[in-house]
């Protein structure tokens, strides 16, 4: 619902150009692990993280889109959802240094949070911002991720592809989990996993 209201809004006010990446049939494969929509436009990239809460005091961001370098964004915008009116309203927005730098990382639930006073409401001021294409560096340095072998890639989705487990991202260390999903093989093969689905093996692999 949200991603089918802003998309078309984002592409008609502030760029043509935007889309959903990889692609829209990846996006079950991220929902089903954590919260959020990858955009990209023109150059740059942007985290749709949409929630039922409707106070907006803090946008919470899971830290997957942070701390993953392929994931990463330059800009989080964060979207109030009303489902039952059929109404989002976007509460405000900020950019991936500003998260890293003034956000606060919650290790039990490995959400990065930032308070609504340091987010931008208005999000005008980002298409103005796009139109003075100004110099700012919008986002912090991201520690790059270990590989994972493929055994114990397979361990890993035998155990959290089972659906029993509720959230399978706080079950193993960030780093060991990051470098698992961050390979879209593995992420989609553990998203089938989890939905009770064929996975496909590979010709090498078959």
């Amino acid at each position: 619902m949200c991603l089918k209201a802003f998309l078309p809004w984002f592409q008609e006010e502030i760029s043509p150009s935007a889309k959903v990446s990889p692609n829209i049939a990846s996006l079950p494969s991220f929902w089903e692990l954590f919260n959020g929509t990858p955009i990209t436009f023109d150059s740059y990239r942007l985290i749709l993280v949409p929630t039922l809460a409707i106070d907006g005091d803090e946008l919470r961001v899971p830290q997957e889109w942070i701390d993953i370098p392929q994931f990463a964004a330059d800009y989080y915008i964060g979207v109030e959802v009303n489902p039952d009116d059929n109404l989002i309203k976007i509460f405000g927005y900020t950019t991936h240094k500003k998260l890293k730098h003034k956000g606060f990382l919650d290790n039990s639930d490995r959400n990065y949070s930032l308070e609504s006073e340091d987010l931008i409401d208005d999000i005008n001021v980002l298409a103005v911002a796009l139109e003075l294409n100004t110099s700012e560096i919008l986002k912090a340095e991201i520690s790059p991720l270990e590989s994972i072998p493929e055994t114990q890639a397979k361990k890993l989705l035998e155990r959290l592809g089972n659906s029993e487990v509720k959230f399978p991202r706080l079950e193993i260390p960030f780093s060991t989990w990051s470098s698992l999903i961050a390979q879209s093989t593995w992420r989609k093969k553990l998203y089938a996993a989890r939905q009770g689905l064929p996975v496909d093996n590979s010709i090498t692999q078959w």
